[in-house]
């Protein structure tokens, strides 16, 4: 009993430190920037956020970030649209759309360094040309200028442990962290003001250094100082279970300065949270077990679109990509990914910002074909050997053909018990059904020789040939046409195994 008590008390000592840990890295010029901004945050309304001016037409292009800008182009150079956000075009205007000009501007011809600016020399109304599948249409657009908070999402997928079909669930340990800029203002000085004052000093051999903050988000101090915290109103939708003792989550404040060789002045504020999530997931299981499946993190906003607009911060493809190429997930294979925003109605019938990280995953088949299908392909091999009997042994016939059948019907249990209840027949479904028909089919055979055998031996024999040529050959074809139907139904959640046989 003392010895376990003992051990109480160690843990809560670990924990006490490691929750004190934070304020302890902090160093002097951080309690003095706390101690100012406690006194001054209501005189310099340190509380409100800077809001960023947009300048488009209601919609933004493609990119994607590896390192540098590269913006998704068609097959003659035009831009591609990324995002729509404006409600009002949401029926209209598609992901995916080729933009071939805005008023006389062909898009073939702007740089990934100027695919946003080049709206800025624009006209407040102008004729855009888009196509769709080939398509041309034209919108005539209004130029939309809009203040919002608007926050970039770095995120960093650490792993992903389960993907649990039978569920509809994936496990995945998440980092996201939201950044908020506080820009240095001659009108108005605030929090940038305060962070580059207190957190930039010369040390002791004369040179210039700084000090950065960080807080735990429980602390009391980050309570009282009242600061606007980056990305407090985004959540990650679909979640089933967080456990908050795997949450860590904190602060950090970062001065830049040209003192410090940077090209410009401004206070950084990132709110970093690191958890493990069961996240709901739709999986699409026609194709199984030749299936490809998208795990799809959304994080929401609670706040109204015309007021928050969140997005993917550039590194976030970085990393995103570096996972895909890196990580394992057991039992599939990671085949690609896609990061895009998106605007949606909430309960309360407001639009709200979404950011939406899609990695694309596939099945690895091979336990379905070893241990499944190609068990079950020797099951009615064995079965359909009873043509080769004298059709007068019926009992030696229907021993085998009945301990077929019920082989076939254990294998259905083993794979019941990893698929949720559906409403509808998956490819393996379908082989089962079709293998449970091509079980029962030599029984009636044998049943029909036997009765025929002394009455019409002739066409015995002839029943008894075609079941020989045409039986097992038959279950082959059907099978094919089974994976072929499906695959064309569903091209785009086939694997690579089956999705040759799709006409898309």
């Amino acid at each position: 009993m003392k010895k376990k008590f003992k051990i109480l008390i160690l843990l809560f000592i670990i924990l006490s430190s490691f929750t004190n840990y934070v304020l302890a890295a902090n160093g002097p010029q951080c309690y003095d920037l706390f101690s100012q901004i406690k006194s001054e945050w209501k005189e310099k309304n340190l509380h409100y956020v800077d809001w960023v001016e947009f300048n488009d037409y209601g919609f933004e292009v493609e990119n994607i970030y590896l390192g540098e800008i590269k913006s998704k182009r068609s097959k003659k150079n035009h831009l591609i649209v990324g995002f729509v956000n404006e409600p009002s075009l949401i029926e209209k205007i598609q992901r995916g759309d080729i933009i071939i000009s805005v008023g006389k501007v062909d898009t073939s011809t702007i740089s990934d360094e100027d695919n946003y600016s080049f709206f800025n020399d624009l006209g407040d109304k102008e004729i855009v040309k888009f196509s769709r599948n080939g398509k041309e249409f034209e919108l005539e657009l209004k130029k939309i200028v809009a203040k919002k908070v608007y926050e970039p999402i770095y995120t960093v997928i650490n792993n992903i442990s389960k993907v649990d079909i039978k569920d509809s669930t994936f496990t995945a340990k998440i980092t996201r962290t939201v950044e908020a800029d506080s820009m240095l203002s001659e009108e108005q000085p605030g929090l940038a003001d305060l962070v580059l004052e207190n957190l930039i000093f010369t040390n002791s051999e004369g040179i210039t250094d700084y000090d950065d903050c960080k807080l735990n988000t429980e602390d009391k101090i980050l309570k009282d100082l009242r600061l606007p915290l980056p990305g407090a109103n985004v959540f990650i939708e679909n979640t089933l279970q967080l456990n908050k003792n795997l949450i860590n989550s904190y602060i950090d404040i970062f001065p830049y300065s040209k003192k410090l060789k940077d090209d410009e002045e401004y206070a950084k504020l990132t709110n970093t949270v690191k958890g493990t999530y069961v996240i709901q997931n739709d999986f699409n299981l026609h194709t199984f077990p030749f299936d490809i499946q998208t795990l799809k993190i959304t994080y929401a906003s609670s706040s109204q679109l015309k007021e928050y607009e969140i997005t993917n911060k550039n590194s976030s493809y970085k990393n995103i990509n570096n996972f895909v190429n890196n990580a394992k997930i057991n039992g599939w294979d990671i085949i690609g990914y896609d990061l895009y925003n998106t605007i949606e109605k909430n309960e309360n019938d407001d639009f709200i910002s979404k950011v939406n990280i899609e990695i694309l995953i596939e099945r690895q088949h091979g336990y379905y074909i070893y241990k499944v299908l190609i068990p079950i392909l020797l099951i009615l091999m064995v079965c359909w050997s009873v043509v080769w009997v004298d059709p007068k042994e019926l009992e030696s016939r229907l021993t085998i053909t009945i301990v077929c059948l019920l082989s076939l019907i254990a294998y259905n249990f083993v794979i019941d018990s990893e698929l949720p209840k559906l409403e509808y027949l998956t490819v393996m479904d379908w082989i089962i059904l079709v293998s449970y028909v091509y079980a029962t089919i030599p029984n009636f055979i044998s049943i029909i020789s036997f009765k025929l055998y002394k009455k019409n031996r002739r066409l015995s024999n002839k029943i008894e040939l075609y079941s020989k040529k045409y039986g097992a050959s038959s279950y082959i074809v059907l099978v094919l046409v089974v994976i072929l139907v499906n695959a064309n139904l569903n091209p785009e959640n086939s694997s690579v195994l089956i999705s040759w046989m799709s006409a898309k």
